[in-house]
């Protein structure tokens, strides 16, 4: 009976153990779970993070969520573009992706409202009503040329709603591409193709400005230089000329000086001394 009874205890120790180690459960470190008691029906109003938990019981079972962010898009691929319409009226064709988070705080909240995995379609549905319904604030040249501009608009509108609603964030939002109207792009190629002839027509006449300026500045130089020259010039002749009549002068006072003192030395009389010179 003894040995009955000792394996009795191995057994019994061991269910022991295997039940207890049944009432750990790991949380991996990428998600974040609930505990679920299958007994009494209960899901647990704190969230558990990664790690090992004790729950309780074997009847207990954890059900997780992604902890990291999400990617949700709708995409041609997928046949899930968004067919809506712009501001003026023109059909647009969108493919979006973007990336949310769940709170948790509010993942009780998320299990109760939409279960373990209803949430997926709930947040399809709700981001393409939203995304289409501000599709229509936008023309469809700020499509064309302001998608950023579009995208975190849209992106801070779903955060509201996903943060008041349905227990998330969004991270961010991207618009892949807008397809419009063929008769829209052909204008807006034309458009482009207008603007940058203004542009080109533009640039130049600046070019031709910037020359024609330069050539303006390079004849005032020219003419600057020979009007200095043409100046020179007549300075130099007349300070030839003033220097010839100096020397003249002088030499005509020289010869008067001479006659004058030929009369006087030689006691001649004015009439007497004009012979004599023009005699000489």
């Amino acid at each position: 009976m003894a040995p009955l009874r000792d394996w009795a205890l191995v057994i019994t120790a061991g269910m022991a153990v295997i039940a207890t180690s049944m009432c750990f459960k790991r949380v991996h470190t990428l998600d974040m779970a609930l505990d679920y008691d299958t007994l009494f029906q209960r899901i647990s109003d704190q969230s558990l993070t990664n790690g090992l938990h004790f729950l309780g019981g074997p009847w207990h079972r954890v059900i997780t969520f992604p902890k990291t962010m999400q990617n949700m898009q709708f995409t041609g691929k997928s046949h899930d573009t968004l067919n809506t319409r712009t501001s003026d009226g023109l059909q647009v064709v969108l493919e979006i992706s973007f990336q949310y988070q769940f709170l948790i705080e509010e993942l009780h909240a998320l299990y109760e409202d939409y279960g373990a995995d209803g949430y997926m379609q709930v947040y399809f549905d709700v981001a393409s009503h939203l995304i289409a319904e501000a599709a229509t604030e936008y023309s469809a040249y700020q499509f064309f040329s302001s998608k950023e501009a579009i995208a975190i608009k849209m992106a801070a509108k779903l955060d509201e709603y996903f943060k008041a609603h349905l227990h998330a964030t969004i991270i961010s939002l991207q618009i892949q591409s807008s397809q419009l109207p063929d008769s829209f792009n052909t204008a807006i190629t034309d458009t482009m193709t207008q603007r940058q002839n203004i542009t080109n027509a533009q640039k130049y006449l600046e070019q031709m400005t910037v020359q024609l300026g330069t050539e303006v500045i390079v004849a005032e130089k020219q003419r600057n230089a020979t009007i200095l020259t043409a100046a020179g010039q007549a300075q130099s002749t007349l300070l030839a000329a003033e220097a010839a009549a100096v020397v003249a002068m002088q030499n005509g006072e020289s010869e008067s000086s001479a006659y004058l003192n030929a009369k006087h030395t030689l006691g001649l009389s004015t009439s007497e001394l004009l012979r004599c010179v023009r005699g000489a």
